[in-house]
This record gives structure tokens, sequence and C-alpha cells, in this order.
């Protein structure tokens, strides 16, 4: 029995070829791999792992986070599981631990960490490409609460659902926080809520390309295909989504609100 499954962990794992080789014969990601193992055949009540996957090839990561997933609903341990991978936290993670200098920052679903950050610092750790986040300034608008932002001569329209909460905030000054995935862009201004910005770099990443805009200084990151054609210090619009923005205090960065917050906790629940 013992016998049989090592080399069902082992074939697993992809080592079954180096069974007759000693740790000290395998390369880092091998002998990781082998550590891995040691912990799997045995079916303990606990899993305690510290980054099981840093020395793996990426290839090999992808298939070890789902061969783990699979472990977890086949064993039904509980797994500690640390990681410096925001990827393996969201997709293997049932509650996730931030922790920030040794004091946890906020415990949550994957869901509630990505859409409702307790802070900035969580915000900026989780999502590709890091989220933007800059000052905004609220202005009473004839009795509209509106913002302005990235030193435009016109201000824009908040969602009804912010503006009770903003309202009531202390300061006139809030962070504004924006994925690349919920600004879009124009090679021209389309319409007004269409902000003017220079292209700083265009930087491919597979089947996606991450764009920075310089607007004003201020460098704002957007999701866009990797066949677009944008010279290096051309002109483009930008459009921000406010219906996905999300809010933070500007002096202690903690969360103030987003649009459909209360939505998106009953769909958590």
């Amino acid at each position: 029995f013992i016998k049989k499954e090592v080399y069902r962990v082992a074939s697993m794992m992809k080592i079954d070829h180096l069974m007759d080789r000693l740790p000290s014969q395998l390369s880092n990601g091998q002998r990781q791999r082998v550590a891995l193992g040691r912990c799997l055949v045995r079916e303990p009540n606990v899993f305690l792992m510290d980054e099981p996957l840093a020395h793996l090839d990426a290839k090999l990561r992808h298939f070890m986070r789902a061969e783990l997933k699979e472990m977890q609903s086949s064993f039904n341990t509980t797994t500690i599981y640390v990681t410096h991978d925001y990827l393996e936290a969201l997709s293997l993670g049932d509650r996730i631990g931030i922790i920030n200098n040794g004091a946890i920052e906020q415990v949550g679903t994957a869901d509630e960490v990505y859409y409702t950050p307790a802070n900035e610092f969580v915000a900026r750790l989780i999502g590709e490409p890091e989220i933007n986040i800059f000052n905004v300034d609220l202005v009473n608008d004839n009795g509209k609460l509106k913002v302005n932002m990235l030193g435009q001569d016109r201000l824009f329209q908040l969602e009804d659902e912010v503006i009770g909460t903003l309202a009531k905030h202390d300061n006139e000054i809030v962070d504004l926080g924006i994925r690349g995935t919920n600004i879009s862009y124009s090679l021209g201004k389309e319409d007004d809520d269409y902000i003017k910005g220079i292209v700083y770099s265009l930087e491919p990443i597979g089947n996606k390309s991450v764009l920075i805009v310089n607007v004003n200084d201020e460098l704002i990151r957007l999701i866009a295909p990797n066949n677009l054609q944008a010279k290096l210090d051309s002109e483009i619009y930008i459009k921000i989504d406010m219906k996905n923005a999300l809010f933070f205090d500007s002096e202690d960065k903690t969360f103030i609100i987003r649009n459909n917050q209360e939505r998106l906790i009953k769909g958590m629940a």
C-alpha cells in the first residue's frame, strides 16, 4: 500500500521517473516537488504549505494549482497556504488573509478582497495590472455631488449609490481607485467623458497588452489588445467607468464605498 501511494503521488508530481535518485541529485524545483509529495502521501488533517510552488516553472505551477484544488476537495482537509502570488490565493483560497508588516489587513473571500478591499494596500496587491489610485476633489455642483479629477476643467458625474456616503465624508479630497479593465480608450475624442492623455508605454503580455497613459503626470494603466498600433508619446483618449470606481479615504487609505456594493456583497454570501 505504501509503495502504491508513493508512486501515485510521485506520478501526480511528475517525478516518478526520478525515484532512483537522492534529493541531493535533484534540481531545486524537483526537490520542492519531493517535499510537497511527502506531505501529500501522508494524508494529514491539516496541511501547512509555505510557497510550495515558488520554484516550479509556469506550466507546472498552473498544473499543480489545479491538482492542489482537487486535493483539497478529495481529502477534505484544512490547508494553510502562504503565497506572494495573488493568483494562487484567489484560485485556491476559500478564505484569504492578507498580511502587511505582520498585521492582518483583511480576511475574506476572493470576491471580497477583490471587489471591496479593506484599504489601498489590499487593492494594489490584488489584480493585474495594478489598480489605478489617484486623488479626486468632491465638488457640490448646484446641489449635485461630482468629482474633479486628473486636472480636467470639467466635473464628472458620480453614481447615485455612492453620492450619499461621499457627501457625509469629512474630507473634500478622496482617492479614487479604478482597475485597468474598467477604462476604455480611443484614438480620438468620442464624447466629453474622454480624457486626453499621452501614450507612455505599451507592454504586450501574451494575448493582451498593458497600456500606460500619462494624464497630467498621472500614469494610468489599462488593458488593450496586443495588436493596438499606438506610438509612444502620441495622443490618446481614455474614459473611466465610474460605475466600477472604488473610493478610499485620502488620509488613512481605508475603503469608503463602491457602486453596487450591496449587490456584490449579497452575491458573495
